[in-house]
């Protein structure tokens, strides 16, 4: 959109999916959107982090909870 990449996301502990870019939070802001990359021929990569972990989930990847214990 405009030059933007927006991904659509269903955050553990939230009711419905929405749009997000890089740079937002989910997970009740614990979870950063921190970049896409894409390699050729293969699906893009959203890399998220947490507590200063990166944790990296293909596009349509379903997925258990971020936030450990």
């Amino acid at each position: 959109m405009n030059g933007e990449i927006l991904i659509i996301v269903k955050a553990p502990n939230e009711p419905t999916t929405r749009y997000v870019k890089v740079g937002q939070r989910i997970g009740n802001g614990k979870v950063l959107v921190k970049r896409v990359e894409q390699l050729k021929g293969s699906e893009p990569i959203v890399v998220l982090e947490e507590n200063g972990v990166e944790v990296n989930k293909e596009v349509g990847e379903m997925s258990a909870e971020i936030s450990g214990p």
